[in-house]
């Protein structure tokens, strides 16, 4: 038997398609974006509010850390500025003498551990200071600077 030719397929028919089909695509793309321009700055004002917020704010914190004010008149509680609360502060904590602390209590220790022997309060309180200790050289002699 022979074979029967087959109608060859033509090529260009896909090809006009493709290019058809990407024109409409480019089109489309084209039309899309033209139409969905910039959105209206709405943002502006809402940004000119915020930095008047934001100034007035700055404004109120500034008055309230330099003026002097009644913080609740009932219970006679006042506002003062930063740098005068700073300089009480600093007047307070300086006319205070320092409190030695008082012994370190140190957790309950396990049966098996080995107990650690606390020293006495006196003797934690005058501290005894060491002499430095001389280098030597490797031969035993002191070293010199």
């Amino acid at each position: 038997m022979s074979e029967i030719p087959q109608p060859q397929k033509s090529v260009w028919p896909i090809f006009v398609f493709g290019l058809i089909a990407l024109a409409l695509f480019l089109i489309g793309t084209v039309v899309l974006l033209s139409f969905s321009g910039p959105a209206p700055d709405e943002g502006a004002a809402r940004s000119q509010e915020r930095a008047k917020a934001y100034a007035d704010l700055q404004a109120e914190n500034k008055k309230q850390l330099e003026t002097y004010a009644w913080a609740d008149k009932a219970k006679g509680t006042v506002q003062i500025p930063i740098d005068a609360a700073i300089q009480l502060t600093l007047l307070r904590l300086q006319s205070q003498q320092p409190v030695p602390a008082g012994p370190i209590t140190l957790p309950a220790t396990p049966a098996a551990a080995p107990a650690v022997a606390t020293p006495a309060p006196e003797a934690a309180a005058t501290p005894v200071a060491e002499p430095a200790a001389t280098p030597t050289t490797p031969a035993g002699e002191p070293a010199t600077p």
